[in-house]
């Protein structure tokens, strides 16, 4: 936590106010990072002036540029989930797993 406290440039008392342990601060990340996400890919999904089809590509193509633009984030996920190379929502708590799954459903409705 102390290399957490430098880089962020809080006290660690600080850090500890709002997070337990580190693993309480990288679930915490990795939320805000799942709800830009889906909002991202949710944007894509319910533009109605596009047609199913070109939504599908839309979101296809949302989700490589999104993976690109936070390819350090996916290394980290990786390198700190145990299992993710054999289930990639291995790692994740039930509310991330949901921003996951939702627009998938949407997605399957389209066709």
């Amino acid at each position: 936590m102390p290399e957490l406290a430098d880089a962020s440039e809080f006290a660690i008392a600080t850090l500890y106010t709002f997070f337990k342990s580190k693993e309480d601060l990288y679930m915490a990340l990795l939320m805000d990072i799942a709800q830009e996400h889906y909002r991202k890919l949710m944007d894509v999904l319910m533009n109605k002036n596009v047609k199913p089809a070109a939504r599908i590509e839309n979101y296809i193509l949302s989700r490589i540029r999104i993976f690109n633009e936070e390819i350090s984030v996916y290394r980290i996920y990786f390198a700190e989930t145990h299992g993710a190379s054999i289930n990639l929502r291995a790692g994740l708590n039930n509310d991330i797993r949901l921003l996951y799954s939702f627009p998938l459903l949407i997605l399957s409705r389209l066709a």
